[in-house]
Order: structure tokens, then C-alpha cells, then sequence
């Protein structure tokens, strides 16, 4: 909401883990105590999983969360929004394994300043690898000079 203060609570998860929910609301409990401010908690979850849920319950306890599935969200529409810090999930999107070549591009000559580009190209790899190993080790060959700085 414009003009009001609040807290985005991010977790990333490789892979689900049943007890993280249980964990997260933890930490939600801590920053609302905190801070007294709105929390919204976000959980990306990386990879498939049939098991993930976006509410914890028990016999005393509901928690619900934003949970992004992000191996559900198009890579293209990704792509077309323009906003670099977002390309290093594309590998890990419908369709981005086959778009890796254009993000390595993009994030290649994109305006960013040198320390953040190598970082963005660093994690880049690194989820690329969870999909295509072979291929993240083509693509972090070719950019030895350039995530050297990260």
C-alpha cells in the first residue's frame, strides 16, 4: 500500500521441506513482534514439488503464506518485463532452460555496475545448474572473467 510502512518476508527454498512452514511462520511471528508492522510472508519455492502447501496447520497453530511456485511462471513474461534482477530465475521458469542463452546476453550488456552483474550471473549459473549441470558449465566457462568479480 503506498505511503504505508511494511515488511516483505522473503524465504528461497531449493527444494520443499515440510517443517520450513513451520519454521517461517516462526520468523513472522519475530518481525511482526519487531518491527509492529505489517508482514507479508514469500516463499519461492526453485524446483517442482507435488507436496508443497502454501498453509501450515496443527492442532493450535494456522499459517498461511505467498507461496511462488516458480517452475509455474513463463519465463518469457520474464523476459519481456525488462527487469534484470528477475533473469537468474528464468532457468528455473516454464521454457527458461531453453532461454538461458538470451539471459547470459542480456545480463551480459545490461547497464548494471560491474559488482552486480557478475553477482546476477553468479546465481544465474548456479540455477541454471539445477536444471541443465552440462550447460551452466558451458555458460560459466565462457563468463570465467566476468563472475571472477563476484
Amino acid at each position: 500500500m503506498a505511503g504505508r510502512e511494511e515488511i516483505l518476508l522473503w524465504e528461497f527454498l531449493t527444494r520443499w521441506d515440510a517443517d520450513k512452514p513451520l519454521d517461517f511462520a516462526a520468523d513472522y511471528a519475530r518481525q511482526r513482534r519487531k518491527h509492529k508492522l505489517p508482514v507479508h510472508p514469500v516463499m519461492l519455492l526453485l524446483t517442482p514439488s507435488s507436496d508443497c502447501r502454501e498453509e501450515y496447520e496443527d492442532e493450535r497453530l494456522w499459517f498461511k503464506m505467498i507461496l511462488v511456485r516458480v517452475w509455474e511462471l513463463e519465463a518469457r513474461e520474464v523476459l519481456e518485463s525488462a527487469v534484470a534482477e528477475l533473469l537468474p530465475l528464468v532457468p528455473l521458469m516454464r521454457g527458461g532452460v531453453e532461454k538461458a542463452q538470451e539471459v547470459k546476453k542480456r545480463l551480459v550488456g545490461s547497464g548494471l555496475g560491474r559488482r552486480l552483474r557478475s553477482d546476477l550471473l553468479t546465481i544465474f549459473v548456479t540455477f541454471l545448474g539445477l536444471r541443465k549441470r552440462r550447460l551452466a558449465e558451458h555458460i560459466k566457462r565462457s563468463l570465467h572473467d566476468v563472475m571472477i568479480d563476484s
